[in-house]
């Protein structure tokens, strides 16, 4: 599984490559990976490991405020992956409310008393 921990494929791409592929937001570790966030047509997303083929992995957000945020917050020192994510598409993972407690694999049921 893809947790986001840093991996330095990004090394030989500048901040002026990493724009220039639509990301708003860009942040360069110190080990050369490369972080980014965009807006979505329904929340903002921060994407790891950016390189010229695109990114390995990917966190949705409400916001793209929120994205930028957790982009700024992570440390890789500390942290496996970064936090308040409510959806991670790339392994399925889902956490009501940005909650690490809450996580699942796969979307949850619906609602009891609801259908499809």
């Amino acid at each position: 599984m893809n947790t986001g921990k840093p991996n330095p494929s990004g090394l030989g791409i500048d901040l002026d490559d990493v724009m220039g592929m639509g990301y708003t937001y860009a942040r360069q570790l110190e080990d050369g990976t490369w972080l980014a966030a965009a807006q979505m047509a329904f929340n903002g997303r921060l994407f790891f490991n950016l390189d010229y083929h695109g990114f390995e992995c990917c966190y949705c957000y409400k916001t793209l405020a929120d994205a930028v945020a957790a982009m700024s917050a992570f440390d890789p020192e500390k942290d496996e992956e970064p936090q308040g994510w409510f959806k991670d598409p790339m392994n399925n993972r889902i956490r009501p409310d940005g909650d690490a407690s809450r996580e699942t694999i796969g979307y949850p049921p619906p609602a009891e008393g609801k259908t499809k």
